[in-house]
């Protein structure tokens, strides 16, 4: 089973740099926005399922930071259109919509 989550499952409780790995993950009793935790409670049941040996899964979680690429029309939803208009005064991860698309597939095969 693949699990497209979120960055917000592992990434807001960590305080060291360097690049995440499979012990990275939010801390659901931080003090976080109910998006974030939401985020975290979700992921680890889906870890805590498949560990229970429920029908024999193995489990592959993809967490992409935001996601952005090609709008699929010209019609752009607000988030969208704020995002066209912002520039981007400083550094934050990102990740292609079309990559996030594929990593199932990969974590698959």
């Amino acid at each position: 089973m693949v699990l497209t989550s979120s960055f917000a499952a592992v990434g807001c409780s960590r305080t060291g740099g360097g690049a995440y790995d499979e012990s990275d993950r939010t801390d659901p009793a931080d003090d976080l926005t109910p998006y974030i935790r939401s985020k975290a409670v979700a992921e680890r049941a889906a870890w805590d399922f498949v560990a229970a040996g429920e029908g024999g899964l193995e489990l592959a979680a993809i967490n992409p930071p935001g996601t952005f690429g090609p709008v699929l029309g010209t019609h752009l939803s607000a988030s969208v259109a704020l995002a066209k208009a912002m520039v981007l005064p400083r550094n934050f991860d990102v990740a292609d919509v079309r990559d996030v698309a594929q990593a199932p597939l990969r974590a698959m095969t």
